[in-house]
């Protein structure tokens, strides 16, 4: 009598591709899980990121129209501010160039007029910004408009109003 053995100790072709194939497929859904949350976390920082520097603008111009004697809304895009005797500061946003300039001159007893020459970039945040517009309401409130954007997003701050302290509001335009 022969006494066969049973040698089916490993596993088909068709069971290491079926593996395969599956393995394949929950590796491609984990990886396009993490690509979509990659993505929006991309989304929300760049958000996030011009929230903020539209905040610092904010908080920068709403500083020195507080502290002002005197205020001229030349143009929508241009911003003169007087403070104390001799300093002048002027916001200017420049909409060929997208760029927000920021000059100050100091030593001058009247308005400077026409002598705004050597005009300086402000800091890095307002490289982004697209527009900026500034208002007068008629109870003598600074309205501005500011729009930032980056390659991806825009991020738009509407009628954001700045109560002056103490000023004489100049003519405008």
């Amino acid at each position: 009598m022969i006494i066969m053995k049973n040698y089916n100790q490993g596993f088909t072709l068709v069971e290491l591709l079926v593996v395969l194939v599956m393995i394949s497929i929950v590796s491609i859904i984990i990886i396009d899980i993490h690509s979509i949350g990659w993505k929006f976390y991309q989304f929300n920082y760049q958000q996030v990121n011009l929230q903020q520097q539209a905040r610092l603008i904010i908080s920068q111009l709403e500083e020195q129209i507080r502290q002002a004697d005197k205020l001229r809304i030349k143009s929508d895009f241009e911003l003169i501010i007087k403070q104390g005797k001799q300093k002048y500061i002027r916001y200017y946003f420049n909409s060929k160039q997208e760029t927000v300039y920021y000059q100050v001159i100091d030593g001058l007893g009247a308005w400077p007029g026409s002598r705004w020459d050597n005009i300086d970039k402000l800091s890095i945040a307002f490289e982004e910004v697209k527009e900026i517009k500034f208002k007068q309401s008629a109870n003598q409130v600074i309205i501005i408009d500011l729009i930032l954007a980056n390659q991806n997003q825009s991020y738009k701050l509407s009628n954001h109003q700045v109560y002056p302290r103490y000023y004489k509001m100049e003519g405008t335009k």
